[in-house]
């Protein structure tokens, strides 16, 4: 059983919980410590109590099973492990929690996880900051009482009304309604959740205009759908417990209501209750076991196999607690206090289950603020729609669906160029190609859509322009004519080595410049920032599958091979450094080789000898393969990784056996495993008959982003090149921008890690934003 739970769940987390899955083996030098688990023990609070134990008790058999943590304290030369015992109590009442907590303290724990109820949490906070040790409360409401914001206190559940601020969010910002409806019970849940709703929708711009209520006991809703039928808006948003909202789903499609209704109520019960009337309702929810991402599926399959049931997310939850505390060690060390200081850093994040966890360094914080949005389809699966952190879209926006605004009247009408410059023909042109469609579906898109709605009443219509360039001298002649013919901005090249003769244009003519190429030697190379990089650069890529390959996966004798290169020198100098920080990893062989070399021989003899546990290529398609295959000849059974995995021309030089097992990175790739990139996958392979790639979505993602600051400012390019750098967040089908953070104009940071399977397909393993890990973090 445990190896099957290994094999699905590799323990690890990164960056602010950073655990290492070394292989299990005797410790000379280890201690065990204390994590006191506190659930309620009320008859109406079993199920999520069990579960709450289950995910803590199976976070802890994982990391231990991985052979716990590094103590970052210890000396190299005799490091010391740490692995996790729970200590675990139970109460029914917020009185004997507090007995609870005070015997719990008493055994000297690294950290409380729990309460999970928010009346056994008020009043009994103070404990914690009394005797200085970290609490990871996970109620739902806000607790009350002394010590509620004390800097021991941590709180690792969204708050109460973040499901329904987003769910107004998503229903009007990305949605575009703006013809709403409410329903709510008289329970606290219903009466808060309608409120929360109605005020969101009010701050965007929304105003309710049928507003119904009924009791929470209520057996018969005829009354209150007929009002809201007879409305007939274009959403109607229920609120309440998952029987009236049910109910009152039921009674609104049995009277012929055909608009969106949107369910916030519990959503596990809501879907068992609701039948076929629930297809198409939209639920917010903070996890649920249908989430798509890799990360979610592997905790869902280790709790299934553990428990032979469907976890919840109070499993998610007291899960990711209970891992944020060992990774808190693993950062720190092991005492409260490190603990504590871990958790309330100023930089850093954790990927877990629900979402991604920030540290917090003002006391009583949260640690998430996320709502994952989900629809029930017509099978009656639940499949994610959208996802939400601190209020804004983060995964599956609106910022790749445009508004339709064919039927406004606006003031007037102008055509807005944006150029494309990037090879058309050869090898180099199959790139191109596919980057000129990625662009150019977007275009179609918004202008299916009507345009683009300027802040002064003007319908902005995008005009591509695009001009083929292959060599350093096309390409500037190229750039050059795009400016002249008054560009606002110019997309491209796809590839660094004819654009850096050309970087000065952009920033003489004041043209942003937004380019696929992930040349580091583009990062700053200008510092007025008119040249944006729409992909991470090779430094950041190698950086991200250094962290998960030492943090994640536990390697410690780790190996490089790469062509005489700008791209290859600079990525491998990104992966030692990272790997050279590790604690207890090194690298053991580090072979360079010419880019016209052809016989691998002698790297390959230097990097067996070496005997590393993974060995990573920074090369060409055709050496990668070439090495790949000698290795395995001459015995090597280590894992190979390669930093641009999703290059077709690799795998298609690979069997599926020779490719099997083999990982890496890129920026995106037509298998990324989020519902945006799917629906991406889909209209770019009905209107071009073949699959995008990295550079297609990059682009696809560009046009949208500039129509994003086109709609705010205008199409000045001074205007665009300054909106564009300051931009705080536009989430894309490739991940997040957020050029206000990066800046030197970088304008994603997001690294994806595949890994091919044994039918030779990539596979989404893990998803970064730079440093930090965001999804498949253990």
């Amino acid at each position: 059983m445990k190896k099957q739970l290994i094999l699905l769940l590799t323990a690890g987390i990164l960056t602010f919980g950073s655990l290492t899955a070394a292989p299990v083996q005797a410790q000379n030098n280890s201690e065990r410590l204390l994590i006191a688990l506190l659930t309620s023990s009320a008859a109406e609070d079993a199920a999520a109590s069990q579960q709450a134990i289950n995910g803590a008790r199976l976070a802890v058999e994982v990391i231990n099973a991985g052979g716990g943590v590094l103590d970052p304290n210890s000396p190299e030369t005799n490091p010391k492990r740490f692995t996790f015992e729970l200590r675990e109590r139970s109460a029914p009442t917020a009185a004997e929690m507090r007995s609870a907590i005070q015997a719990s303290i008493e055994d000297k724990p690294v950290a409380i996880v729990g309460p999970f109820v928010t009346a056994q949490a008020n009043g009994n906070l103070d404990l914690a900051n009394t005797n200085q040790i970290p609490q990871l409360v996970g109620t739902p409401g806000d607790p009350t009482g002394t010590g509620v914001t004390g800097q021991y206190i941590f709180r690792t559940r969204a708050a109460q009304d973040t499901q329904s601020r987003d769910l107004a969010l998503t229903l009007i910002r990305d949605r575009y309604y703006t013809e709403i409806a409410t329903a709510a019970d008289t329970s606290t849940d219903g009466a808060d959740g309608v409120d929360a709703f109605s005020e969101a929708a009010r701050t965007a711009g929304v105003t309710i205009e049928t507003e119904v209520s009924y009791s929470a006991d209520a057996t018969d809703l005829s009354a209150a759908a007929q009002t809201l039928y007879d409305a007939n808006p274009e959403v109607i948003a229920v609120f309440g417990n998952a029987r009236t909202a049910a109910l009152m789903v039921t009674t609104l499609r049995g009277k012929g209501y055909a608009g969106v209704i949107a369910v916030n109520a519990p959503a596990d019960e809501f879907g068992r209750r609701v039948g076929p009337a629930g297809e198409g309702v939209i639920l917010p929810a903070l996890w649920l076991p249908q989430t798509q991402d890799r990360g979610s599926a592997r905790f869902a399959a280790a709790y299934r196999l553990r428990y032979n049931q469907e976890p919840d997310y109070h499993a998610a939850l007291a899960f990711d607690s209970v891992v944020i505390a060992a990774g808190a060690v693993k950062l720190e060390g092991g005492t409260p206090e490190d603990v504590r200081a871990a958790m309330s850093a100023s930089t850093g994040s954790f990927g877990g289950v629900q979402g991604v966890y920030r540290p917090t360094t003002t006391g009583g914080g949260r640690l998430i603020n996320t709502t994952l949005i989900y629809r029930i389809g017509a099978d009656g699966i639940v499949r994610e729609e959208a996802r939400y952190a601190d209020g804004n879209c983060v995964r599956s926006c609106a910022d790749t669906s445009p508004r339709d605004i064919n039927a406004l009247t606006t003031g007037r009408d102008e055509i807005v160029t944006i150029g494309f410059v990037a090879p058309q023909v050869g090898t180099a042109g199959e790139i191109g190609r596919r980057a000129l469609e990625g662009a150019q579906l977007a275009v179609n898109e918004i202008n299916t859509a009507g345009g683009i709605l300027g802040a002064n009443n003007t319908r902005y219509k995008i005009e591509l322009r695009s001009l083929s360039a292959s060599t350093p001298e096309e390409t500037r002649a190229a750039i050059q004519t795009l400016i002249a013919g008054g560009s606002a901005a110019i997309l491209g090249p796809t590839l660094v080595s004819p654009l850096l003769p050309s970087l000065s244009l952009a920033p003489t003519a004041r043209v942003p410049q937004l380019v696929s190429a992930s040349s580091s030697l583009l990062i700053g190379a200008n510092n007025q920032t008119f040249t944006f990089l729409l992909r991470p650069a090779d430094s950041i890529a190698a950086g991200s599958l250094a962290r998960y390959l030492t943090d994640i996966r536990g390697y410690t004798r780790l190996a490089t091979v790469s062509s005489t290169t700008n791209y290859a020198q600079d990525a491998v100098g990104a992966f030692n450094t990272i790997v050279k920080t590790a604690r207890g990893a090194d690298i053991v062989a580090a072979v360079s080789h010419p880019v016209t070399e052809t016989n691998f021989t002698n790297n390959v003899a230097a990097l067996i000898a070496a005997k590393p546990e993974v060995i990573a290529a920074y090369t060409s398609p055709e050496a990668a393969a070439a090495l790949l295959k000698e290795l395995r000849a001459s015995g090597y059974e280590g894992l190979f990784a390669y930093g641009a995995i999703t290059q077709a021309e690799f795998l298609s030089l690979l069997s599926k056996e020779e490719a099997a097992g083999v990982i890496g990175t890129g920026s995106w790739a037509p298998m990324a495993d989020d519902q945006a990139s799917q629906r991406f996958v889909d209209r770019f392979r009905i209107t071009f008959s073949e699959l995008p790639d990295a550079h297609s979505v990059a682009y696809y993602d560009a046009v949208y982003m500039l129509a994003s600051v086109i709609q705010s400012g205008g199409p000045a390019p001074a205007t665009i090149q300054s909106n564009l750098a300051r931009l705080d967040l536009f989430a894309g089908v490739q991940g997040e921008y957020r050029p206000g953070s990066f800046g030197l104009g970088q304008l994603s940071g997001t690294v994806m890690i595949f890994a091919v399977d044994s039918e030779g397909t990539l596979e989404e393993i893990s998803r970064w934003i730079g440093a930090d890990c965001v999804n498949s973090c253990y």
